[in-house]
């Protein structure tokens, strides 16, 4: 058991920055698409603030949230992939179609493990916050299908 209960939201939240970070690594070694990996990571950026939000406010509340068995295993899953492309990218050039199918397997990852669904609540705040990471998710993966054919190697 760690020494300090780390709370789910707080490892959802740095979940975002990290992948916020990779996006940024993906915009400077990739100047054709830069706009877009901009744009990715700043979303990443406004959702681990808004998870930050959600620590800050719920996190030592328990009772107005109950978390799904595993929960913990599923963010540290990510959280080990997002750390392994990362330390990948910082380590070589990066292809356009490398990285494109990256975030596509890790938005498509945080899509299919149901990061979203971590928590049950009836507390408005939370389902709303939680259900709009899923859409932005989803709506991330559906920009980088768009391309999925671009083939520029830097």
């Amino acid at each position: 058991m760690p020494a300090e209960k780390d709370n789910l939201f707080k490892i959802f939240s740095q979940n975002e920055s990290k992948i916020a970070q990779l996006y940024a690594l993906y915009a400077l070694a990739i100047p054709s698409q830069e706009k877009m990996w901009t744009r990715l990571s700043g979303e990443e950026i406004k959702h681990a603030m808004v998870l930050q939000k959600l620590d800050t406010v719920y996190g030592d509340s328990e009772k107005l949230y109950t978390a799904i068995e595993g929960a913990r295993n599923i963010l540290d899953y990510v959280g080990n992939f997002i750390d392994e492309q990362l330390a990948a990218a910082q380590s070589r050039d990066i292809n356009v179609q490398e990285a494109i199918s990256t975030a596509m397997r890790l938005e498509q990852s945080m899509i299919e493990r149901k990061c979203f669904d971590i928590v049950s609540s009836n507390e408005p705040e939370i389902i709303s916050i939680l259900e709009t990471l899923n859409k932005e998710t989803e709506n991330h993966f559906q920009i980088l299908k768009m391309h999925i054919n671009d083939s520029e190697i830097y």
